[in-house]
């Protein structure tokens, strides 16, 4: 199925995409790489040329703009790449990959070769999040530390969000901002972004795949620095049994459970700098 219900729609997306990345709040480059059957993959590059890389992958149904608050606080330290995942409202294309067959994380290893890294920080955040842990589990030496913001794939998926939203999907555009508020708790949402939501319900279909829950014995092998944030409020995934997997399987992996967050992760760029330099500051 594609991702888009119309090409119009598509373009209209897109355009909008370009209106957010032109507001970036750091000099920012636009690239697209060739990414074999998923097509071009678009890449926001920014920062410290000289600094150590770190690839950032943004949640479903969402884009590189997610990480705008990451670049303001980062870009003097690390060289960030924020990658359009294919078949999300970005500007990479639109086959998506899926996790159950492979072509998820088939997808981010060709993305990898192209930019020609060969060790890095990876961060991801939602779905990004599961690409990230499945790329580390095959490449663990790839890996300089990863951070982990509500990922998938730690525990199941709450079915009570489905009921809970059902009465506002009925409502169509009318619900749109009630469901944004169970996501975001009290993440303030800015009238670009729901603008962009609204363009996304008329024109986008969301990913509504299974996402594959990662075995023990993946967690326990875990060798490099992990760092784990999530909202104790998180009416998507289950946070406290996902940070008790990892307290359990990963001993060495720092955990933060936010009290009065939800889904969505913002404000701890401090703590993942700090985290990301290791010894050194993060201040």
């Amino acid at each position: 199925m594609n991702a888009f219900r119309s090409s119009a729609g598509r373009d209209e997306i897109r355009q909008a995409c370009r209106n957010l990345y032109s507001r970036c709040p750091v000099p920012v480059e636009s690239h697209f790489i060739d990414t074999g059957k998923f097509g071009r993959t678009h890449v926001l590059i920014a920062g410290n040329p000289s600094g150590p890389p770190l690839i950032l992958l943004h949640g479903a149904s969402n884009n590189a703009a997610s990480w705008f608050d990451t670049f303001s606080i980062l870009a003097g330290d690390f060289r960030l790449y924020a990658l359009d995942v294919p078949g999300q409202p970005g500007l990479s294309g639109e086959i998506r990959p899926h996790f159950t067959d492979g072509s998820m994380g088939e997808w981010f290893e060709n993305s990898v070769h192209r930019l020609n890294l060969k060790q890095f920080h990876l961060c991801g955040r939602s779905m990004g999040g599961w690409i990230s842990l499945e790329y580390g589990f095959r490449h663990p030496e790839s890996i300089l530390r990863m951070i982990l913001l509500a990922p998938g794939g730690l525990a199941v998926f709450r079915r009570t969000f489905l009921f809970r939203v059902l009465p506002w999907i009925i409502l169509g555009e009318k619900g749109l901002g009630r469901i944004n508020r169970m996501i975001y708790g009290e993440v303030p949402v800015s009238p670009e972004f729901a603008s962009f939501t609204l363009l996304m319900y008329r024109h986008f279909r969301p990913i509504f795949e299974k996402v594959p829950i990662f075995p023990d014995e993946l967690l326990r092998n875990i060798s490099f620095p992990l760092l784990y944030i999530g909202g104790k409020k998180d009416p998507l995934l289950k946070t406290c049994r996902s940070a008790t997997r990892l307290r359990n399987l990963t001993p060495g992996a720092e955990i933060t459970i936010l009290k009065d967050t939800a889904h969505a992760i913002r404000g701890q760029e401090s703590s993942m700098k700090k985290f990301l330099l290791g010894d050194k500051t993060g201040e």
